[in-house]
């Protein structure tokens, strides 16, 4: 009964005893009294052989196959799920994730891995990461392993077997790489994952601060100097004011003291801006005038123009707009475009030329509806070659060498233009000249009367 029991209890439905011959009359007893036998000779029929017993072992086969089923449909949705989840977080992450075989060939490589170098899966799969992105990819003097970054640390990860993690610079970005070796059963490394994290942002906001810091420090050294300076230079006009009251209206002492009195009072606003600049400053913006600005930049930058022998063109018209900006970061972006035209055209002409000259030009446009001031700084000197023109203004791109810039004013400066909601462009053609072009959005109903510019004070470098 043991086995009729288990079935009965396995299968809905199945209400029969399966026949068991050890208790075969108690069975057939349990089986007729809950019906009557017509009378009448019973009528014979044939019993098929175990009949019952073959259809419960097939039901239980169809039960258990029926749930196995289930149980393989189950498991493979919940596979099918995990896959999707694992496919949109690998694809989806804003890190790249690479997976490196023990020869450090590229098994696989997301989405943001493979914009952040330009390429698809497909070029890459099954290349050494050396051969692709490694610091000698390009070097065809080299072969094979002799491409190996010198600053790799998965050779420390078969050493120590723990993840190791460096920050290194890739084209014009920063990347922070954490290389992560898989380990078997066995303790043996059978692939790497690397974790790939732009951090350029960062290693700006990093260069900004230390920027900042020594802004900071030529702040109270400036703050010392112009106390120093000041107090000479007041004595000065001081001196030049009594030869001035003393002197005739119209005669040579008047007029020579007049003009001690007046480029003394250039030394004066010279070192003032030069503290203002160093200090920083926590005004909010306003309304101002770009040709104030400009004329304040070319006030630092005149005597550095005058050394190297380059000649200023200034054409600003009379009656610009005024613009709202924060007048400190506009003149950041004006020193900082100055720079590099003063650098291309002594790297052009290191000796006087006729050539070598920087044209400032300003003036309104229209454009998407908008008025905007357009200031145009024009140099003929090195140019830049059309190759990185598209990448001038990434962080960290400098044409210059190490030594003579940080690849960061340019990138600085486009912030600075675009959180004003203007535009900078740069027009250039190598070994010819380059234009950089700022817009800045001019304030509704200001009153252009009052932007004014002296061109001729500022003409070959004169502040």
């Amino acid at each position: 009964m043991l086995r009729s029991k288990l079935i009965l209890e396995s299968i809905k439905g199945a209400y029969l005893p399966v026949y068991d011959s050890s208790n075969a009359e108690s069975v057939m007893k349990k089986s007729t009294r809950h019906r009557q036998t017509p009378k009448g000779p019973p009528r014979q029929k044939p019993a098929p052989e175990n009949p019952i017993v073959l259809t419960g072992e097939q039901e239980v086969q169809k039960w258990h196959h029926e749930k196995l089923m289930e149980m393989v449909t189950e498991r493979t949705n919940e596979l099918r799920l995990l896959n999707e989840e694992f496919r949109t977080i690998f694809q989806g992450l804003p890190l790249g994730i690479v997976y490196l075989d023990r020869e450090f060939n590229i098994i696989r490589a997301n989405r943001f891995f493979c914009d952040l170098i330009s390429v698809s899966e497909e070029e890459i799969l099954g290349k050494p990461c050396y051969d692709t992105v490694g610091e000698h990819a390009a070097d065809t003097t080299k072969k094979d392993l002799e491409k190996i970054c010198t600053f790799c640390k998965k050779s420390i990860c078969f050493t120590d077997k723990k993840p190791a993690i460096i920050e290194r610079p890739l084209g014009v970005r920063f990347i922070r790489v954490t290389t992560i070796p898989e380990l078997n059963e066995s303790g043996d490394i059978v692939r790497f994952l690397e974790i790939v994290e732009d951090i350029t942002n960062r290693k700006q906001a990093e260069a900004e601060v230390i920027r900042m810091g020594h802004l900071a420090a030529i702040g109270e050294l400036a703050a010392g100097v112009a106390h120093e300076i000041n107090n000479p230079v007041n004595g000065i006009i001081n001196y030049a004011q009594i030869l001035a009251n003393k002197s005739t209206a119209g005669s040579k002492e008047h007029e020579i003291s007049g003009r001690i009195i007046k480029e003394s009072d250039r030394i004066v606003h010279i070192v003032d801006n030069l503290l203002s600049f160093a200090k920083g400053s926590s005004e909010e913006r306003r309304m101002v005038c770009i040709d104030d600005i400009l004329h304040e930049s070319l006030s630092l930058t005149g005597a550095m123009m005058r050394k190297d022998g380059i000649k200023l063109t200034v054409n600003i018209p009379p009656g610009l707009p005024r613009v709202i900006a924060h007048p400190q970061q506009i003149e950041q972006v004006f020193l900082n475009v100055l720079s590099n035209a003063r650098y291309a055209l002594s790297q052009r002409y290191p000796a006087a030329h006729n050539d070598k000259v920087i044209e400032i030009t300003a003036g309104e446009i229209k454009a998407d509806n908008a008025s905007f001031v357009q200031i145009i700084f024009h140099d003929r000197g090195t140019g830049i070659p059309p190759k990185v023109l598209d990448r001038i203004m990434n962080p960290f791109f400098s044409t210059k060498p190490p030594s003579a810039g940080t690849g960061l004013g340019l990138s600085i400066s486009h912030g600075i233009i675009s959180s004003h909601h203007g535009r900078i462009k740069i027009e250039s053609s190598e070994g010819a000249f380059t234009n950089v072009v700022v817009e800045l959005p001019s304030a509704d109903g200001a009153n252009s009367e009052v932007c004014g510019f002296d061109n001729e004070e500022m003409q070959n470098g004169k502040t």
